[in-house]
């Protein structure tokens, strides 16, 4: 079974009480995922609200610097070796002007992501790591990295 970050579960565990807070019909989660992994596919019974927030997130890899998470609002993603020493881009609709962000760089994404993450830190950074956002899209700041992809864990709120 594959462990989650605490962070990510903390977020579900928010999000889901929030959603029941604000009346909104959320059932209490009656689905586990199976053995193939948190996709909507591998649920064993039909997945409630709480279950599709966990098979939701993004995992995506750039392709020339963008990342498509498409209305994700936490997950994974890399940024490819063509960033380094440049900006990666990471594209979604819940990224307003007023969110809150937070990025932390793993290499333990690999496998969700289906790449091999670099496990050196990037060197060189020469700014912060979350450049800038505007609704839709977040620039972040990359330092000096080759052979695998930087890989990342986010969340937006």
């Amino acid at each position: 079974m594959k462990k989650f970050p605490w962070y990510l579960i903390l977020f579900l565990n928010i999000t889901m009480l929030l959603a029941v807070a604000q009346n909104l019909g959320v059932a209490a989660p009656n689905s586990v995922p199976n053995a193939t992994g948190p996709s909507a596919a591998a649920w064993t019974t039909t997945p409630t609200v709480a279950a599709v927030i966990i098979a939701g997130k993004c995992a995506a890899n750039s392709s020339s610097g963008t990342v498509a998470c498409g209305t994700s609002a936490a997950g994974a993603f890399s940024c490819d070796t063509g960033t380094s020493a440049g900006t990666c881009t990471v594209n979604s609709t819940a990224i307003t002007t007023t969110s809150a962000i937070w990025i932390q760089p793993t290499a333990g994404a690999g496998s969700l992501l289906s790449v091999t993450c670099n496990t050196v830190s990037d060197t060189g950074l020469t700014g912060p790591r979350l450049l800038s956002w505007t609704t839709g899209s977040m620039v972040l700041s990359m330092g000096t990295f080759a052979s695998h992809p930087e890989c990342f864990s986010f969340g937006v709120n």
